[in-house]
């Protein structure tokens, strides 16, 4: 980052404990991935695959509309140009959201050559309340950026 001032957020690319690339989102969020994210079964259906680039050249550095929050590099001047995070989010979406804003003012970019190992709980499938607060969540951000 230090050698590309134009870069705001860093994405490192994302793996189960095993090895596995997550399947994780790349584009801003829309219901329709968000859905086919819910139903997928082992394989990544066109939706899926939309949402998560999957058909694009994931191999070389690119930049991309949504981070997850699980791992990422912010620059210090660009999270103070846009405020920091949302605080209105408690959890699920603030990633997106703060990607969203640092676009509009930098770039977001997904780098390969940095791999993260990240558990991935998927509680909000499993437990209601967090299943509420992720739907609660994912309203606060369709109505902040209009978007469905």
């Amino acid at each position: 980052m230090e050698c590309h001032e134009e870069i705001g957020l860093l994405s490192p690319r994302i793996c189960f404990p095993d090895g596995r690339d997550q399947i994780l989102g790349k584009r801003n969020p829309q219901l329709k991935y968000l859905v086919a994210s819910r139903l997928r079964g082992d394989e990544p259906g066109k939706l899926l695959r939309e949402y998560a680039m999957l058909d694009s050249d994931l191999s070389i550095p690119v930049q991309v509309e949504n981070a997850t929050g699980c791992f990422m590099f912010v620059r210090t001047s660009v999270l103070k140009e846009i405020g920091g995070f949302d605080e209105g989010y408690f959890m699920y979406f603030e990633d997106a959201d703060l990607a969203r804003r640092v676009n509009e003012v930098s770039k977001c970019i997904y780098y390969p050559d940095a791999v993260v190992n990240h558990v991935w709980g998927r509680e909000s499938k499993r437990n209601f309340k967090l299943m509420c607060i992720h739907i609660n969540s994912m309203f606060r951000y369709f109505r902040k950026w209009k978007t469905i």
